[in-house]
């Protein structure tokens, strides 16, 4: 197939002859691939849009300038954004950064031209980075799955139907995690019967439209307005203490009181549990 330099395809029946630079315009047709060298924002002075994010891409070791990035969604009020990552740093060190794309620590992409005009390279997608990890590769035994890692945040979903969003943490361009105490958060959505779990290395707090809050950390449970409801000075304590008299009174857990103060002992402390744990009962049905 032949094409004018518009584009447009050229019938077979037509003569023609290859003109000087005809190769390149057919050039714009091909899909290519390449690695970001950096992004331009709306405001950017670089930018020709002025409406949208362009990358600068390394196509064939030239740069080409706005490049916009193709979406998900286009509608009016659906819509998707996010910025692909671009070199932080580069790894010369290794490597000659002239002779290899590898040497960037940014994305592969690939590019199209639209209608062949090389002022119109739209990112189509984009591609492995050859030095990307090994422990990210899938496997049979994983079957049907989806698993996006951006910016030290996996989300997942498992051919079980399990929906889990966990904090792996981020990573800095030698890649160290950078924020280990937020490492090991997850939140996971059961497949088999809806049921969530959480999980955080410090504190869940969850607040609803009336302004409430129920805070869940490893010093205390469920609470309502920023306080906890079981500290270990509440109902712990007094648990602890009502065993602690049991103990105490009998000799070893299981052996009958011997007297009378042992009795009235064991009495007082239990008097004392049940008004911690009716307080607690009181305040846990407040949150429901």
């Amino acid at each position: 197939m032949r094409y004018r330099p518009d584009g447009s395809p050229i019938p077979s029946h037509v003569a023609s002859r290859n003109r000087p630079g005809a190769n390149a315009h057919y050039n714009q047709f091909r899909l290519m691939k390449g690695i970001i060298v950096d992004v331009v924002y709306p405001d950017d002075q670089r930018s020709r849009s002025r409406a949208h994010l362009e990358y600068i891409v390394k196509v064939n070791g030239r740069d080409v300038p706005g490049c916009s990035d193709i979406r998900n969604r286009g509608a009016i009020y659906n819509y998707s954004e996010k910025t692909r990552k671009i070199p932080e740093k580069s790894l010369e060190h290794k490597i000659d950064q002239s002779v290899l794309d590898e040497n960037y620590d940014s994305e592969f992409v690939y590019v199209l031209f639209l209608n062949g005009d090389a002022d119109y390279p739209i990112i189509i997608g984009s591609d492995e980075h050859p030095r990307h990890p090994d422990y990210k590769k899938i496997s049979m035994a994983d079957g049907k799955l989806d698993r996006d890692e951006f910016n030290g945040v996996e989300v997942k979903i498992d051919k079980d139907s399990n929906y889990t969003i966990e904090q792996l943490g981020r990573k800095d361009p030698d890649g160290d995690i950078e924020n280990e105490n937020a490492v090991g958060a997850k939140v996971k959505i059961s497949g088999e019967d809806g049921s969530i779990t959480a999980f955080s290395p410090s504190t869940i707090t969850l607040e609803n439209g009336d302004g409430k809050k129920f805070v869940l950390s490893d010093k205390q449970t469920l609470g309502a307005g920023g306080e906890a409801l079981l500290k270990g000075d509440t109902v712990v304590s007094a648990l602890n203490s009502f065993l602690q008299s049991v103990v105490t009174a009998s000799g070893s857990v299981g052996l009958p009181p011997q007297n009378a103060a042992a009795i009235a002992q064991i009495g007082v402390a239990a008097t004392i549990l049940k008004a911690k744990l009716q307080t607690f009962k009181s305040k846990n049905s407040e949150t429901d």
